[in-house]
């Protein structure tokens, strides 16, 4: 049984790597040469200085994820600093995504986001690798910095001067209906907070509206704009320089009801947003589970410190949402369910569980206490799958929001499923032990498989994958670039929890001693150590040896040589990067020398697992299986990162030919192949491994590995 399920885990996991490693190829035609942002589409409209600032967003994420940004830009443009370069332009560029208005949740939610997986992967330059990013600045305003809505609304229906009646006809009726009825003085205070928080959100977004509309100044209109304003506007502004000369105008004007724009960091603009759900409202959708999930993934992700009362105000909305939206779905209401609003709801929950104590400390016991338990969280994945259609997608549901210009946004699949494997993927997982979940993703790397998308556009080949979101692109059969990122992101996000099960089903199979990971104090540089950061190598004789005409000692060589440099590496991150160091050794002496002991205390000081192969391994069955059984356990190893494997009593398998032994078929047949299957075992740099022997001139044998 585990045996097939390791060869249906591995099968999809190799499909997967046949996708995934197109990624630089899909989008490099997408990528604007003069400035490496990228378009969203072959034939999209890209003026110079224009940055499509969400599309860049989900490409950035997926070449970060997937380890191919920095080689990406080696490729597509020529400029110093890429990746500082590009997330700057983003910074910089207008945050408001086909239609919406600026700095909206969605889009300042990817912007945090991206920085998130920047820092992750430690992609950024050294000058900008600050704790509150502060090189990063953006001018940022909640509810476009209206500090006075009844004030500002008493204003507007007096209609007294030029400019009040111009942004009373200019605004919606829904926002003057409500200017138009202001509430008795008899009204309750809950009364009276509801009503200035409608008045509010109507008047930010109508105005932001206007400030976006093209040109609205006349002198007449607008008498007290400053010098300063009118000498942005003699410039000639368009597109968003316009838009933000237009809210100087409304401040101007305005003083008493606006604040002045301020330029603040994206550590303060997250605080900003992160102060109640309400301000992930985007137009007037309410806020989504997706939105907010995607927020504090890059919060968490770039480190970004948020208050106690932010997090209190996340859960409890996200408990909220989470029970709302399961029980729509359990209950079958038709009209009314939305199990992708479910399961992105489960993974914020999921989330804000495992959120780390020491990296948010202010995410208290108490805020997690009314969170859904894990087992509840997995269930409603379970019951998504349930509703997955037999393609591999989900079927559209309630949109996020409404693109002016774009039409409804939805969920894409792909990005749901990155966040659920993200968030549910781990090695104990119980998801990924249910032969009906890894159906449901058999079933979307299919999709994939049979949706991908190829077309030519001025003589340049585009590949990837189509959202369905926009009906012009994929009648075209035209691949989108923000898609085709997110496609990539779920590829490696299941490669990656693939290999983790595979992992953990490898080690069942074979004698394992799991080690917990040790304070980084216990790895010294020096030959002893004492107290509590007396590490397990202290425990054994210490040995003076001269290496390269260089006094030492044994404990010195291994702590400097394996140890040190493995110890900041973890079963992930050896699987994203290929380490150079020092990665195997023959421990060589008589009987009675510690060699496993040795071998025990490395990965003890390590804390990785230790898996140990005897020469039973090999001999298991009849002696017309070794060849099989060699090739197996090699197999199996290769799907190993972050352990410690060590070959006991190995000896009659790899004596070296030639020097009188007498071996029968199978110690010949494994002398030939163990030595280049330890070689690939070597080079693939993901385990360290260390074999024993009584014979010293093996050394010359092994001296490749």
């Amino acid at each position: 049984m585990l045996e097939q399920h390791l060869k249906r885990l591995r099968k999809l996991r190799d499909r997967c790597a046949v996708l995934a490693q197109h990624v630089q190829e899909d989008l490099l035609p997408f990528a604007k040469t003069e400035d490496g942002t990228f378009r969203r589409k072959p034939d999209s409209y890209s003026p110079k200085g224009d940055v499509n600032v969400t599309t860049t967003c989900s490409c950035l994420m997926a070449l970060s994820v997937t380890n191919e940004l920095p080689d990406f830009y080696k490729q597509s443009v020529v400029v110093k600093e890429p990746v500082t370069s590009v997330f700057g332009a983003l910074v910089s560029a207008p945050w408001m995504s086909s239609g919406l208005t600026a700095n909206n949740a969605f889009t300042t939610s990817l912007v945090i986001r991206t920085l998130g997986f920047l820092k992750d992967e430690d992609l950024l330059q050294p000058k900008y690798r600050l704790a509150d990013t502060s090189p990063f600045k953006k001018y940022w305003e909640l509810h476009l910095g209206i500090k006075n809505p009844l004030g500002l609304a008493s204003k507007l229906r007096s209609r007294s001067d030029k400019t009040s009646e111009f942004l009373w006809l200019s605004i919606s009726d829904k926002t003057r209906q409500l200017i138009a009825n202001p509430l008795a003085t008899s009204a309750s205070a809950e009364e009276q907070e509801n009503y200035v928080k409608r008045l509010l959100d109507g008047l930010a977004l109508d105005l932001r509206r206007v400030i976006q509309s093209g040109a609205i100044f006349e002198p007449s209109r607008f008498p007290k704009a400053s010098p300063e304003t009118k000498s942005r506007l003699d410039e000639q502004p368009t597109g968003y320089d316009l838009a933000y000369a237009n809210h100087f105008l409304l401040v101007d004007q305005y003083p008493d009801d606006f604040d002045q724009p301020v330029e603040r960091t994206i550590d303060e603009i997250a605080r900003l947003l992160a102060g109640a759900p309400e301000n992930f409202s985007i137009n007037e959708y309410p806020p989504s589970a997706a939105v907010i999930y995607w927020f504090v993934d890059g919060v968490t992700r770039a480190n970004i410190k948020l208050d106690k009362p932010h997090w209190a105000v996340l859960c409890r909305w996200a408990a909220k949402e989470f029970n709302q939206a399961r029980s729509r779905v359990v209950a079958e209401h038709d009209a009314m369910m939305d199990p992708i609003a479910m399961a992105m709801a489960a993974c914020l929950c999921a989330r804000l569980k495992r959120i780390k104590s020491e990296s948010q400390p202010e995410l208290r016991k108490s805020h997690l206490e009314g969170l859904p338990s894990a087992v509840e969280l997995e269930r409603s994945i379970a019951e998504l799958m349930l509703k997955q259609a037999p393609s591999g997608i989900w079927p559209k549901y309630f949109p996020l929001f409404h693109y002016q210009d774009a039409g409804s946004n939805f969920c894409f699949t792909f990005e749901l499923l990155e966040a659920i494997l993200y968030e549910f993927g781990g090695a104990d997982s119980q998801l990924l032990k249910q032969p009906s979940f890894i159906e449901g993703l058999e079933r979307a790397v299919g999709w994939c498989e049979e949706n991908r998308q190829r077309c030519i556009e001025d003589k340049v080949t585009y590949t990837g994958w189509n959202s369905g979101g926009y009906l012009e692109t994929l009648m075209k059969g035209q691949p989108e670039s923000w898609a085709t990122g997110v496609v990539h992101m779920f590829l490696w996000e299941l490669r990656n929890v693939l290999s983790q099960q595979i992992q953990e089903l490898v080690l069942q199979k074979y004698p394992v001693t799991r080690n917990k990971p040790l304070p980084s104090a216990s790895i010294a540089d020096s030959n002893s150590a004492s107290g509590p950061d007396r590490g397990a190598l202290d425990d054994f004789l210490n040995i003076d040896l001269w290496l390269r005409g260089d006094p030492t000692t044994v404990r010195a060589v291994l702590r400097e040589r394996i140890i040190k440099p493995y110890k900041k590496h973890s079963e992930a991150s050896l699987r994203r990067h290929k380490v150079k160091e020092l990665r195997s050794a023959l421990l060589f002496g008589p009987p009675g020398t510690s060699k496993t002991e040795i071998t025990k205390a490395i990965a003890e000081e390590l804390g990785w697992p230790l898996l140990e192969i005897t020469p039973s391994e090999f001999l298991q069955g009849t002696l017309a299986n070794v060849y099989l059984k060699a090739d197996e356990i090699f197999e199996d190893l290769a799907d190993l990162s972050g352990v410690v494997v060590f070959f006991d009593e190995m000896d009659a398998l790899v004596q070296a030919r030639g020097r009188g032994a007498n071996l029968d078929i199978a110690s010949q047949f494994l002398t030939t192949t163990m030595l280049p299957k330890l070689t690939r075992l070597h080079d693939q740099g993901r385990v360290v491994f260390l074999m024993a022997t009584n014979f010293r001139f093996l050394s010359e044998k092994c001296n490749g590995t």
